[in-house]
This record gives structure tokens, C-alpha cells and sequence, in this order.
């Protein structure tokens, strides 16, 4: 892992529950750790919607040093979206995260941004 191209400060986010006015459970984004990463766009699909529009959908993988925040907040097996990653304006919604060969050095987040 070379530590000079974590050129990138990222925010990433986690859903937190919460109680709403009217007591109900709602889920609210919170800042889970601000680090910094290396982002490499790795593949591109461009969609037809309706109404002539297009959308463009960009997987990336975001490298960066071992957090165990990051790791502990981190449900692989939800089917829902409870991490996003926030750069330069830019939001990434995570897909799954692996740290390589079990070394606790890096963690590798492979997430995909949304255009349209």
C-alpha cells in the first residue's frame, strides 16, 4: 500500500436509528470517520430512463489505511444501503468492503456512484 496516493479526504457516512417527534424509529446519516483514500474508477454502464434522460453508473474501489470503525459498522449481509461515501460533491453508495489478505494494513471499499 503506497500511503502517497491517499491523495483524497473522504467522509463516510453510516444510517443511525433514531426516534422522530412522534416516536418512531427513523434512520438519519451520520459521519461515521473522515480518512484518507485513494479512488480509482474501475467500470462504466450508461442506462436509458424515461423521458429521453441518461444515467451513468460508475463502479470505483477506494483504498485506505485499516479502520476497525469502519469494519465494526460495516453489515455485509443487510439488503439495504447503509454506508455512502461523500467526496469532493460526489456521493458513493459502498457495495461491500475486503480487507486484503487479512492483514489489517488496508481496506479496499468497492462502491458506485450515481449520475443522472
Amino acid at each position: 500500500m503506497n500511503l502517497s496516493n491517499m491523495r483524497h479526504r473522504i467522509e463516510i457516512y453510516t444510517k443511525t436509528k433514531t426516534k422522530n417527534e412522534l416516536n418512531q424509529t427513523t434512520y438519519v446519516d451520520s459521519l461515521l470517520t473522515t480518512v484518507w483514500a485513494e479512488i480509482m474508477p474501475q467500470t462504466g454502464k450508461m442506462m436509458n430512463q424515461q423521458v429521453e434522460t441518461m444515467l451513468t453508473n460508475v463502479s470505483h474501489k477506494i483504498i485506505c489505511r485499516y479502520n476497525q470503525s469502519i469494519m465494526d459498522a460495516y453489515q455485509p449481509f443487510d439488503n439495504k444501503a447503509d454506508m455512502h461515501i461523500k467526496f469532493n460533491g460526489h456521493r458513493f453508495d459502498v457495495k461491500y468492503m475486503i480487507d486484503p489478505y487479512f492483514l489489517r494494513k488496508s481496506l479496499e471499499i468497492f462502491a458506485v456512484e450515481v449520475i443522472g
